[in-house]
């Protein structure tokens, strides 16, 4: 099955988080040095299964680097509708992903497209139980449904086949008009359903089942065991906790040293290579792990409330100098301005076979 994903970053910044400064959307809200829908695309940029990954933004919102941006509607529907009318004519498949899951993972995403096509719906929606959102993020709040399986909560991963999208996109826009008139709403569903909804004895296929009479496509609940996709942040509470996991996620020290210690004035920072929080090398090119390395950097300087912009000098060690060129090109998108003094050397080997190694000197001030 041919997928495209479509990152869903086109939403206008909550009034929650205007106090933060002057951002396009909620996607550009930094956590742990990195803007949160960065984390969402590095994960769809490791999926062998997405051939591409085309993201709707804000007006004014600066391009997400490695997708096919797009201007985005005024609202979710109007930017769906964006995103699948970029869609590759060929694209059997397409999930949808919401900007603002930043403890999302490779693993969550992939067993959610597995199960899809296992299913084979037109319309597929995740959803978490209670029990696990609140084993893996307790103090996270969701907004539960109670049926006779248990207690759910939806995710922000729904998977959708392009032919039915026209269907889905009517069917919400009828139910967007009709959402204060309660007669309506009722007719809609039908009484049945909604007495049985109350009283906690609706289940999980009669609700499919309902769905795909109403949409005039098979659609299908798909349950995942994996809460990061349903821990959505959508106020200051849940980015705090973000923040602090996402922290607490800072790449792991390869041996028995500090990340980063603060002497006087200074911050010095650990040499960084390309690994993740699990200490994993991020691809095999030098462009790739010079990118994490920074990205690590960045992490760590933001744990000591600093920025790129406090770094004085660098020294970048590399084990072949016929990388300079690639490396140097990555290192002048994170490094604009103010530039820091650096040293660039050569080196027979580096930890985890890294092609490239960055270490920092910061300026509190």
């Amino acid at each position: 099955m041919r997928w495209e994903a479509i990152l869903l970053a086109g939403g206008k910044l909550e009034k929650d988080f205007e106090a933060l400064g002057n951002y396009s959307g909620k996607a550009y809200l930094p956590i742990a040095g990195k803007p949160m829908a960065q984390y969402v695309i590095e994960v769809l940029q490791n999926i062998s299964k997405l051939k591409r990954i085309v993201s709707v933004i804000p007006p004014g919102g600066a391009p997400w680097a490695g997708t096919t941006t797009i201007p985005g509607g005024d609202s979710i529907i109007k930017s769906m509708a964006a995103g699948f009318k970029a869609l590759n004519p060929d694209t059997e498949m397409a999930l949808l992903v919401t900007c603002d899951l930043p403890c999302l993972t490779q693993e969550s995403i992939e067993d959610f497209m597995t199960q899809v096509e296992n299913s084979a719906p037109g319309l597929a929606f995740g959803f978490v139980s209670r029990q696990d959102s609140e084993a893996k993020f307790p103090g996270v709040p969701h907004t539960y449904l109670k049926v006779r399986e248990g207690t759910f909560c939806g995710s922000g991963l729904i998977a959708v086949k392009p032919s039915d999208f026209s269907a889905l996109q009517s069917f919400a826009a009828e139910a967007t008009q009709n959402r204060k008139n309660l007669f309506k709403i009722v007719k809609i569903l039908g009484v049945k359903f909604i007495l049985k909804l109350l009283l906690r004895m609706l289940t999980l296929k009669e609700a499919e089942a309902r769905a795909s009479r109403l949409l005039g496509f098979p659609a299908k609940g798909i349950r995942s065991h994996f809460p990061e996709i349903a821990f959505n942040v959508d106020d200051l509470l849940t980015l705090n906790i973000a923040k602090k996991i996402m922290t607490q996620q800072l790449p792991t020290a390869l041996g028995p040293y500090r990340l980063a210690v603060p002497a006087g004035d200074f911050v010095f920072v650990s040499g960084q290579v390309g690994v993740n929080a699990n200490g994993d090398l991020i691809g095999e090119t030098v462009e790739a792990q010079t990118k994490q390395a920074l990205e690590n950097l960045k992490a760590i300087l933001e744990s000591q409330n600093l920025k790129l912009s406090n770094v004085v000098k660098t020294t970048i060690y590399l084990t072949n100098m016929g990388d300079f060129g690639a490396m140097n090109k990555i290192y002048a998108e994170y490094f604009t301005n103010d530039f820091p003094a650096r040293a660039t050397v050569g080196i027979q080997s580096l930890p985890k076979n890294a092609r490239v190694e960055i270490e920092a000197i910061a300026i509190k001030n």
